[in-house]
């Protein structure tokens, strides 16, 4: 249970941590000057990043209300399976979505070391989210396997 606490504890600094940069982020760019000056092509992108950290934030919420579940109702329970989970896809989702996006603006980008680091860190979140959601699925069965042994006599 320490390991998890401590896991909890890191994930939440994270969090904080990319709350803070999203807001820097997102106030640093002028949003509203933004929209007034740039092309309809900037503004897609601009909304599209906007998205994806939005839901890629929203899943480091999930993971850590599951995180916070385990060490409240203990780790063999169906609730945090469920947070795990949602976690897992919505970081499975950004992941797949921007490497979309990567593919795509490979070809116009003259840089290839900014879309080679892009691939590699969405490869990371993909595991991530598959991790998540290997850990959700021993957790509900887990679950499954301990609600038939209270009920054997």
């Amino acid at each position: 249970m320490n390991k998890i606490k401590i896991l909890l504890s890191f994930i939440s600094g994270l969090t904080l941590m990319y709350a803070i940069s999203f807001l820097s982020n997102l106030f640093g760019h002028n949003i509203y000057q933004y929209y007034e000056t740039e092309t309809l092509e900037q503004k897609i992108i601009f909304a599209y990043s906007l998205l994806s950290e939005i839901i890629l934030f929203i899943g480091l919420l999930f993971i850590s209300v599951g995180l916070t579940k385990i060490i409240k109702a203990g780790v063999f329970n169906s609730i945090p399976s469920k947070f795990l989970k949602i976690g897992g896809i919505l970081f499975i989702a950004v992941a797949l979505c921007d490497f979309i996006y990567v593919f795509e603006s490979m070809m116009t980008q003259e840089n290839p070391e900014l879309w080679l680091q892009r691939v590699f860190t969405n490869f990371l979140l993909l595991l991530l989210g598959l991790t998540s959601l290997i850990v959700s699925d021993v957790l509900q069965k887990g679950s499954l396997l301990k609600n038939e042994n209270d009920l054997t006599i």
